[in-house]
This record gives structure tokens, C-alpha cells and sequence, in this order.
């Protein structure tokens, strides 16, 4: 039962709405790949888009917004995803007073190389599956403790494969958390995130998630992150045997 549209823009439509069985408050993104009126999905497009869905619906990571249905609609093939609803200020309204601490913005974008990393994992190809935008991102620290979560960008995998790989999409969600767009910042600043920010910049077409995350962690002095297989085990739902 959709109870209210969120948010609406040229690239999709988030509505709020009741899941009937369980009772609980949802998010349905309703996207528009092709511009709102561009149309949906072709047929071999819908099937990887349905499959994608299925494969993110394992992740179970903290900062993630679990996906939990998902599909085209039957009318337009407009494709859709239904994820937990998640209570919380959007990264927009902190970044109103200004930039965030550089120990918080080293958190975030770390969880969203974490998060992307389990994803790439699932879906066996590696990308940023996370929406970077900061009006995208939820605060949900006053709602159980979940912190930062994200939401899931299945429509990734419509663009071309150097599209897909770079990082470009974590150089923007650092220089926006921390204001440095256009700017000349001293390597040093925020405890060496920005030296390790030039460096992902000269590397964003060919670093790893993984390398990323631990370059990330030793230019700003934080303890090494968990390796990829223990990363990926702690934040995925098991295959369930089909009887």
C-alpha cells in the first residue's frame, strides 16, 4: 500500500509505502534509466536487472538499505526496487553547517567502499553499487544504532564496463563531504584523507575496492580493514538449497 511519494526527479520516484504482510514501512524507487519519458527495460535488459536484484537481496551489510523485492513494472518496464525503509537526515542537511569532521567523512566513505565491495561480490562484477550522491545517503545514527546506509544502484551495470569499474563516483562523495570541490587542499588535511584522496584520482580507472579501502586506512592512520572473503561472509545471507 503506497502511502506518499519522497522524493521525485528526472532520474526516479521514491515512494513510501506499507508492505501488506508484515506491516512495516518500505522504500519503492521507481527508476527512469532512459529519462522520465525514455521508457523501460528491453527483455535482456529486465532479465539482468532481475537477477542483479536477486543477487543484492543476499547482502545484509549494516550500511546498506536491504533490498528486498524488486523487478520491472508490467505496463512499461519501468524497473523498480522495493529496500527497508530507514528513518534518518539526509547527509544534505548536516553538510548545510558546513563540512563534516574528517574522521566522519572517513567512516562514510569507507563504508561505502565496504558496501560496494560485497555487492561487486554478489553480482561478480566490481563497481561503486552505492548512490554517492550526499541527498541520497541517511544519517540513521538516532534509529538503532545503524549508522550511514545506502542505497543500492542497480542501474549501474547500463553503462559501459570503464564506466562501471572507476571510482570517480568515491572522489566526488569525498570532495562533497569534505567541501573541497575546485579547491587546492594540503595533502595532509583530514588526517591524510587528501592525499589519499590525489592519489584515487590518479587511480580511479584501475584501483580495486579492496585496494582502495586499504590505502584509505593506512594514509589516515585507521586500523587495517577486514579482507574481502571476511568482509563479504560477515555482510551475505547464505544460498538457501532448493529442496
Amino acid at each position: 500500500h503506497i502511502e506518499d511519494i519522497i522524493t521525485q526527479d528526472a532520474s526516479c520516484v521514491v515512494f513510501r509505502a506499507i508492505e501488506k504482510e508484515t506491516g512495516n514501512p518500505v522504500a519503492i524507487r521507481r527508476f527512469f534509466p532512459f529519462g522520465p519519458d525514455g521508457g523501460g527495460l528491453q527483455e535482456k535488459e529486465r532479465t539482468a536487472y532481475e537477477i542483479s536484484l536477486i543477487r543484492f537481496g543476499r547482502a545484509t551489510h549494516p550500511g546498506l538499505r536491504a533490498v528486498l523485492a524488486g523487478g520491472c513494472d508490467p505496463v512499461d518496464s519501468v524497473p523498480f526496487v522495493v529496500t527497508e525503509w530507514i528513518d534518518g537526515e539526509p547527509l544534505t542537511k548536516k553538510l548545510e553547517a558546513g563540512p563534516l569532521q574528517s574522521r566522519q567523512a572517513i567512516d562514510i566513505i569507507m563504508r561505502a567502499l565496504e558496501v560496494s565491495e560485497v555487492l561487486s561480490q554478489l553480482v561478480t562484477e566490481e563497481a561503486v553499487w552505492v548512490e554517492t550522491d550526499p541527498a541520497s545517503i541517511i544519517d540513521a545514527s538516532g534509529s538503532g544504532g545503524r549508522g550511514v546506509t545506502f542505497w543500492v544502484s542497480p542501474l549501474k551495470w547500463l553503462g559501459n564496463d570503464e564506466e562501471r569499474r572507476s571510482l570517480k563516483p568515491i572522489v566526488q562523495l569525498t570532495e562533497d563531504l569534505m567541501g573541497w570541490r575546485n579547491k587546492l587542499v594540503n595533502e595532509q588535511a583530514g588526517y591524510g584523507l587528501a592525499g589519499w584522496l590525489k592519489w584515487l584520482k590518479q587511480h580511479a580507472k584501475t584501483t580495486t575496492l579492496a585496494e582502495a579501502r586499504e590505502t584509505l586506512a593506512a594514509a589516515t592512520g585507521g586500523q587495517p580493514p577486514p579482507p574481502t572473503s571476511r568482509l563479504v561472509k560477515q555482510s551475505t545471507r547464505p544460498v538457501m538449497a532448493r529442496s
